[in-house]
């Protein structure tokens, strides 16, 4: 049986084990620092002897770790964790844990449905009808927890202690009987959990929510940690400003200005249009070979506006490639792509390829494409742009 050393120092991230067992290309291990996923929290990342783990899985014999090469049973290899890795899906995860605990509190009512922590795309489902007050007033508690560096401990309990306490988070009609994890957030939130965390609530740095869906009587909430979400913090507070700005008003009078309803608002549309054709103004190519690139991630804007700006600037001028993407009030991104006539280039192959390496679709002619997905965020559209940017430098067209 594996040891899982992730449970007993969630800092360890190089170890040594043996091998004890080996079916097609996958390791049994004595003892692991690698987290298999699960609950929701995806796997970690590293290397067994300076090779990949391409997979791991866990069983009634213990973890099982996918890697090339030769290996043979009673070997010691060295198994390296991905730290950075680690601390994305742990931060992640306790981040969840904060945010639903937060949710249940101020609304008894309310249950967690599904969990997917894939940093930095992190989401969780609350089963229940939920007001948007309730979403706001758990991520200013979540954020001010994080302020406190409140330690986070996971430990072993009987069943029967953990269901005696009465306030521990958990689906007990599904749990089996024998020794229970429970994750504590020092005295705010127990919760019944297998998963790996941070250690303390300062390692989150910042919670940021970036997309709200409500369905019937659930609502999907896409948030982000760390580092990510101090900088969509950031532009999303420029972005407020801004259109006090246009207002004429203060920040927070935005909401009793605007009309309060779901979609797209009439009010805001031109306000969004101005911020849109002010980036798109400012502008400037970035040289890369023998043409330069225009590449952009707009906000809320339609396919023909990209389509028109594209164009206008690759029929305008030689020696010009184009790659705007737009983020959508609803959720998704879409993508136009253009060049001018005479470059030695394929946007449809490039884009088509990229599309598909990121999970989305689409596809064009040697001057043109289009493409996107329903479920990219803004990250993933960034993503795309900068391997536009490093497929034309390295040839790759």
């Amino acid at each position: 049986m594996t040891e899982l050393l992730y449970y007993e120092d969630r800092g360890l991230f190089e170890f040594e084990a043996n091998i004890l067992d080996i079916e097609g290309r996958e390791l049994l291990l004595d003892k692991t620092a690698f987290y298999p996923g699960g609950g929701g929290q995806i796997a970690d990342k590293g290397t067994i002897d300076g090779v990949e783990v391409s997979s791991l899985r866990k069983d009634e014999r213990g973890i099982w770790h996918s890697v090339e090469g030769s290996f043979a049973v009673g070997q010691t290899v060295k198994g390296q964790v991905d730290a950075d890795w680690r601390r994305k899906t742990t931060c992640g995860h306790t981040a969840e844990h904060m945010l639903a605990g937060n949710l249940v509190r101020l609304d008894p009512s309310l249950s967690v449905g599904k969990v997917n922590i894939n940093p930095p795309e992190n989401m969780v489902i609350i089963n229940g009808h939920m007001e948007m007050e309730t979403v706001k007033k758990a991520l200013q508690k979540v954020n001010l927890l994080i302020s406190q560096a409140l330690d986070i401990s996971s430990k072993e309990y009987s069943k029967k202690e953990a269901m005696s306490w009465g306030d521990v988070r958990a689906k007990w009609n599904v749990l089996p009987e024998g020794p229970v994890r429970i994750v504590s957030i020092c005295d705010f939130d127990r919760s019944a959990c297998t998963g790996v965390h941070a250690m303390n609530t300062k390692d989150l740095k910042a919670v940021a929510i970036t997309q709200v869906h409500k369905r019937g009587d659930s609502t999907s909430i896409h948030f982000l940690v760390g580092e990510p979400a101090i900088d969509f913090l950031a532009e999303s507070n420029v972005i407020t400003v801004d259109t006090a700005v246009k207002l004429d008003t203060s920040v927070d009078k935005i909401g009793e200005i605007l009309p309060v309803r779901l979609g797209r608002e009439a009010l805001l549309d031109p306000i969004i249009h101005d911020l849109n054709e002010s980036k798109f103004e400012a502008l400037e190519p970035v040289n890369v070979g023998e043409l330069d690139l225009y590449a952009e991630v707009f906000q809320g804007v339609s396919q023909k506006w990209l389509s028109k700006k594209a164009m206008g600037l690759t029929k305008k001028e030689t020696g010009k490639m184009v790659v705007f993407a737009t983020v959508n009030p609803g959720g998704g991104v879409n993508v136009i792509a253009a060049a001018s006539q005479g470059l030695d280039i394929n946007v449809g192959q490039i884009m088509g390829e990229l599309f598909r390496e990121l999970g989305g679709k689409g596809g064009g002619g040697p001057t043109s494409a289009g493409g996107g997905s329903d479920e990219w965020d803004i990250d993933k559209a960034r993503a795309l742009l900068e391997q536009v940017k490093e497929k034309l430098a390295a040839g790759q067209v």
